[in-house]
């Protein structure tokens, strides 16, 4: 019997302890299978809690500078992506019975989330994490955005792990 491990006091502890209540759960996407099961854990948990969800979508500038010569036409595409994306987490919400406020916003993509998650006093944040391979770490960043909003975030964090 598991409650044997257990002394009365600690029992007594964990009743008495209250779930956490999520009244916005925030969601980073940039459109990676990871980032997608992200979304569908955090529209799940929204949808659980009666929470708000808030999908946000960073056009960074310095990924369109790594992406192409035409930067503009870049942040373009970016924009227009990301744009799908949040229409479809908003479609996605809707039909599960969750409010949803997307919003696109342009900036460093770790920094712009961790100021939207304090502005918008999020409860709960749901990002998706894809894995990187050390040529990854030693070309790209040192380390992964999900990475530098769990150590930055003032919230519960909620890493998904891309497949």
């Amino acid at each position: 019997m598991l409650l044997a491990l257990f002394n009365r006091e600690e029992v007594a502890i964990a009743v008495k302890a209250e779930l956490p209540k999520y009244a916005v759960i925030l969601n980073p996407t940039d459109s990676s299978k990871a980032s997608e099961l992200a979304t569908l854990q955090a529209v799940y948990l929204a949808k659980l809690s009666g929470a708000q969800l808030v999908p946000v979508f960073v056009v960074d500038e310095s990924v369109a500078r790594r992406a192409c010569v035409n930067v503009r036409q870049a942040m373009e595409r970016i924009t227009k992506k990301g744009h799908e994306v949040l229409s479809s987490i908003k479609a996605l919400g809707e039909r599960n019975g969750v409010a949803v406020t997307p919003l696109l916003v342009e900036g460093q993509t770790a920094p712009t989330i961790l100021k939207i998650a304090s502005d918008q006093s999020a409860s709960l944040i749901v990002i998706g994490r894809t894995a990187f391979t050390d040529i990854d770490h030693l070309l790209a960043r040192p380390i992964s955005i999900s990475e530098e909003v769990l150590e930055g975030a003032l919230c519960p964090v909620l890493v998904i792990k891309g497949s």
